[in-house]
């Protein structure tokens, strides 16, 4: 019994905890996704393909709330995942997708860059795709749809 009334006051708290975060809107505070972002990095470094691969998901999926923001470390690892030829191509599509997404200024000049000298016609495709896009002026939201649906009209 006295269990039962612990968990369901834990839940309650819990609730309570989490209606109030979203009602202000603001689910994190900045110091977690500070450290959300760090791991990120880390993540990044990784030899684990796997672990490297969740965190570009990761980033791709995170990068349209306001309070995202990656360190310059996990940019400047992003580009040197795309510029990697060496790199898996699916590995290196999820890093284009991923910096694209991040509205980095230093990784839409690395597309230009990159497209002088990109030997794999799908990197060079999302390059160039991820170039008109941010030329637009895509709406954060709209970025990585955008991008993969791109990516989609290109294999036909």
């Amino acid at each position: 019994m006295k269990t039962k009334s612990i968990l369901t006051a834990l839940m309650l708290v819990g609730l309570v905890g989490a209606g109030t975060g979203i009602a202000q809107n603001k689910v994190y505070s900045q110091e977690t996704w500070d450290l959300f972002c760090k791991q990120l990095a880390l993540n990044l470094e990784s030899q684990n393909t796997g672990v490297r691969n969740s965190a570009m998901q990761h980033i791709s999926h995170y990068s349209m709330f306001p309070e995202f923001a990656l360190c310059d470390k996990a940019i400047k690892k992003l580009i040197a995942i795309v510029g990697d030829s060496k790199e898996p191509t699916n590995v290196r599509i999820l890093a284009v997708s991923a910096l694209y997404n991040t509205g980095d200024p230093r990784g839409i000049e690395f597309f230009a860059k990159q497209l002088q000298c990109e030997k794999n016609p799908l990197i060079c495709h999302l390059c160039r795709a991820a170039l008109y896009h941010s030329a637009e002026g895509r709406d954060k939201y709209d970025q990585g749809t955008s991008l993969i649906a791109d990516l989609g009209n290109s294999s036909r």
